[in-house]
């Protein structure tokens, strides 16, 4: 898929036949057929929940015609940038994704009957935080999904604790609602 987007990137470029692009993420690197390291290019990093997971490349192979003042123009710049925050929204999206379908399965399971019995009363956040919990997504993590902050995410893991009675028990709470 990396592959498509940099040959997509390369033909968008005012000069196509000159351009080269490098896609480098989460341990892939890709590079058009044409791709070498060359002095006019612009470089954006991809950025994957506040962390760095690569960047995107793109250069001119050879001189631009002398007539143009600017090697890259201010539409490139601007697309750019855009295709980094794509990249971000997608990465977003497949989280959202993995989580969904994590909690379709957990409501055929027997994890959902037992999280929501009588004597439990879990608050419907509290399900949502930990149904995350349990697939192993950490409190920052959660407070990105969720949109709350990473402190009000220690406090319903506070609550689910009290409220499965291992509040005061050295037990992990994800490795707990797994052997539920």
């Amino acid at each position: 898929m990396l592959q498509r987007e940099a040959e997509i990137i390369a033909s968008a470029w005012q000069y196509p036949e000159k351009t080269c692009v490098r896609i480098s993420s989460k341990g892939h690197d890709v590079r058009t057929s044409n791709y070498r390291s060359t002095d006019h290019r612009l470089i954006e990093s991809i950025k994957i929940r506040q962390k760095e997971a690569g960047f995107v490349e793109v250069g001119y192979i050879d001189d631009v015609p002398p007539d143009s003042t600017e090697v890259f123009l201010e539409d490139e710049t601007r697309l750019l940038s855009r295709l980094k925050q794509a990249d971000e929204v997608r990465e977003a999206r497949q989280s959202y994704l993995k989580v969904l379908e994590q909690n379709l399965q957990d409501v055929a399971s027997s994890f959902a009957t037992r999280v929501t019995d009588g004597r439990i009363r879990l608050s419907p956040r509290e399900m949502e935080v930990s149904n995350l919990v349990k697939n192993g997504m950490g409190n920052k993590e959660i407070s990105d999904l969720l949109g709350i902050s990473v402190l009000t995410v220690e406090r319903h893991r506070h609550n689910i604790r009290r409220k499965l009675g291992i509040s005061r028990e050295k037990v992990n709470l994800a490795t707990y609602l797994h052997e539920l």
